[in-house]
């Protein structure tokens, strides 16, 4: 996004927030709001276990192109012709980092040890909570306790309907992977698995705290 787009965003959001609270949701790289007081804007998000998100992507853009038979990722990556399964640039579109990095060029490197620490240090400075899909009720604990104008009473909304909503969009095509294939991803995605564990230890502590803290009000 260029500076024009980031400064017309900013100026609504400056705008609305004189007369009320508001959230805001994009796909959107991270940007410092410098504009705002400290403590006026809370980033959060969330994550998806890497391995998986990988998998899961390269089955639903064949899906979604509109293949009626795809090929197996297993395949892909035997064939001589990889560019399917791997992008040439490894680029953002298999990044998860890169949206906690950044507006700099070299936050779209993927892979690259400076963007993980710039995220890790941007979550550590601006992000109230980054959840994890894979617990969600662990994320959705924390974000009552963290933002409540936002997420008080969450249990009724994620238990309480009794509506269960699956996405297998991409079920149909997909195939289980082997060891091999899974050593292999390990291997490639190596930075975006060092920041989910990372985002889950950090999530998980603040469960934690919250936890003791709700135990020593207790009594």
């Amino acid at each position: 996004m260029n500076h024009t787009m980031l400064e017309y965003m900013t100026t609504g959001w400056l705008r609305i927030s004189k007369s009320t609270r508001f959230s805001f949701d994009r796909h959107l790289l991270f940007f410092e709001v410098q504009r705002f007081k400290e403590g006026e804007v809370s980033w959060m998000n969330l994550i998806r276990e890497p391995i998986e998100r990988f998998v899961s992507k390269f089955y639903y853009t064949q899906e979604f192109q509109g293949a009626t038979k795809v090929k197996s990722l297993e395949d892909c990556l035997r064939g001589a012709d990889r560019s399917q399964c791997l992008p040439a640039d490894r680029n953002i579109t298999i990044s998860q980092i890169s949206y906690f990095c950044g507006q700099e060029p070299q936050c779209m490197v993927f892979g690259d040890k400076w963007g993980l620490q710039k995220a890790k240090a941007n979550v550590e400075a601006f992000f109230s909570v980054v959840g994890i899909l894979e617990d969600l009720p662990t994320t959705f604990q924390v974000l009552q306790n963290v933002l409540p104008d936002f997420f008080t009473n969450y249990e009724f909304t994620f238990h309480g309907t009794g509506r269960i909503v699956e996405n297998r969009r991409s079920e149909k095509f997909r195939q289980p992977i082997s060891n091999a294939t899974k050593m292999f991803l390990k291997d490639y995605l190596r930075e975006e698995i060092e920041f989910y564990e990372y985002i889950k230890r950090r999530l998980y502590v603040q469960a934690k705290m919250i936890t003791s803290a709700a135990a020593d009000n207790a009594y």
